[in-house]
Order: structure tokens, then sequence, then C-alpha cells
């Protein structure tokens, strides 16, 4: 098993990637370096492309990341709110 990297890119900034993309590279690099002395080389998948002010619940491991569900207008900054966004997405799993 390697490591997984889940990266959050601001879709706005993306002019500034596309203007300066060995920038980006660099920093990514950076970052994925100073969390484990490891490197491995990974694909991009992209899980899933929503508005802002959907709240995304992505399962990570075992060399694999999948999309368990979605959940609109939901905080997930405190513990009520995610457990009402887990109760939400658990309704709506389908076999």
């Amino acid at each position: 098993m390697g490591l997984m990297t889940n990266i959050t890119i601001h879709n706005d900034d993306l002019n500034k990637i596309m203007d300066n993309p060995q920038e980006f590279v660099n920093e990514l690099m950076t970052q994925i370096n100073s969390k484990s002395k490891r490197k491995e080389g990974k694909i991009l998948k992209v899980n899933s492309v929503e508005h802002s002010s959907v709240t995304t619940l992505i399962a990570v491991g075992g060399n694999h990341s999948t999309t368990l569900g979605f959940s609109s207008n939901e905080c997930h900054h405190n513990k009520n709110d995610q457990i009402k966004i887990l109760n939400h997405i658990k309704k709506n799993l389908k076999d």
C-alpha cells in the first residue's frame, strides 16, 4: 500500500496555475514532501466536481478514493452538523 494525497484546488484560481504551472508543481511537491519522507508517484483522481455549497464525503484508503455521497447546503465544522450529513448520506446510499 502506498501513500495517497487528496488535493483541493480552488477552481477560481486555475488561471494562476495555468500562468505558472511550475510554481504550482513545486508548491505541491513541497507540501506533499513536508508530510512524509516517502516519495511515491500517484495518478490523480478527481472524485467529484460540485458547487462549493455541496459537502462531499470521500473515503480514502487502500490505494483508492471513493465518493460516498453528497449533502447540499450543510455546514460540516461541528459534530452535530457532521452527524446530520452522515445520516443524510446514509439514507441515500444505493446497493
